[in-house]
């Protein structure tokens, strides 16, 4: 990894780490919306290994 990229990356995470922590509401609400974007793909993937049996 060259310096300029890594020097993207430190910056990228320090400008996230000061979003988190201005809205917090938002991060809490993203990380919700996350879980539940993946919950059902679990569910599927059961159902599909039953049905395969």
């Amino acid at each position: 990894m060259s310096n300029s990229d890594q020097f993207r990356r430190e910056v990228s995470g320090s400008e996230l780490d000061q979003i988190k922590a201005k809205y917090p509401e938002m991060v809490q609400k993203f990380d919700e919306i996350k879980k539940e974007a993946n919950e059902p793909q679990i569910e599927r993937l059961g159902e599909t290994k039953g049905a395969q049996n």
